[in-house]
């Protein structure tokens, strides 16, 4: 019970941190904790059992964890495409050089969580999965954050080369108007 209770309030202090918030169903997962424990320890009843109450409490902290790792790792992919976003002109792999990689894992933990939805199923047996990808994803955003100057001079190196691709070809092009202008003159004057 304490290593589930502690591995959900951590996770969901980590996601707090990245995302500045926690998410209200891994807090409500945590309430539930709360009050199945105190049936534990203050039975309304006879009939309450204890050992029942004790095992709800593990399942809701389970499912905190995947909660608060879900709400963490969305907001990763909210991260990532608004790099993808902001980078859409260059080639970002010439920065970060697994950024296909990193797209894929997106596509397949993205994947998981529609499947995980769609069947309706319990989240709690993937829960410290969900928690080491959210920790993945993190890192991987703060390795993009790092990225950022690179790419910005990446960006500017290449605005840089289509202006002066776009200069020349104008000179050049004025160049062959004004040399056929310049012919034109000569045959007429003659």
């Amino acid at each position: 019970m304490r290593q589930e209770y502690d591995l959900a309030d951590r996770t969901a202090k980590k996601v707090q941190k990245f995302v500045r918030l926690a998410g209200v169903p891994a807090i409500n997962e945590l309430r539930y904790v709360a009050h199945h424990l105190v049936n534990t320890i203050a039975p309304t009843s006879d009939d309450v059992d204890g050992e029942k109450e004790l095992q709800r409490a593990i399942n809701h902290c389970k499912r905190a964890t995947y909660e608060a790792s879900e709400a963490g790792i969305l907001f990763a992919f909210d991260r990532i495409v608004e790099f993808k976003e902001d980078y859409r002109s260059v080639i970002i792999s010439s920065v970060v050089p697994d950024w296909n990689q990193i797209l894929a894992l997106c596509e397949t933990v993205t994947r998981r969580i529609a499947e995980t939805r769609e069947a309706r199923e319990d989240r709690t047996p993937d829960h410290k999965d969900f928690e080491q990808l959210f920790d993945r994803l993190v890192a991987i955003c703060n390795r993009l954050d790092a990225a950022r100057d690179d790419m910005n001079k990446l960006v500017e190196r290449e605005s840089q080369q289509a202006r002066r691709f776009l200069l020349t070809t104008v000179l050049s092009v004025l160049g062959i108007v004004a040399g056929v202008l310049a012919a034109m003159g000569a045959a007429y004057l003659q």
